[in-house]
């Protein structure tokens, strides 16, 4: 039986990353779907990253991993294929 001697030696974890997309037909829906994700997260003793948290309209679309989701469907986004491009020169 393992003795956690390994798990002692690790250093303490201080990032995790988790993502949620959340569409809803109502601001009011959506206000609630995210004090209940908020609830979950305090009781797992994490928050969110306010730099790195949108809540916002999507009717526009946004990116999102390179992609952009958008109401024409799913496209590369424009940020992705201008760094492609320029890594592409310099090789």
């Amino acid at each position: 039986m393992p003795d956690g001697s390994a798990a002692k030696s690790l250093a303490p974890m201080r990032s995790s990353a988790v993502t949620y997309i959340m569409h809803g037909t109502s601001p009011r829906k959506l206000r609630k779907a995210v004090a209940v994700v908020d609830r979950g997260l305090d009781a797992l003793g994490l928050k969110k990253h306010p730099d790195k948290t949108l809540i916002g309209r999507t009717e526009k679309g946004f990116d999102f991993l390179g992609y952009h989701f958008g109401p024409e469907g799913l496209t590369v986004a424009k940020a992705t294929l201008s760094t492609f491009a320029k890594r592409a020169v310099r090789t």
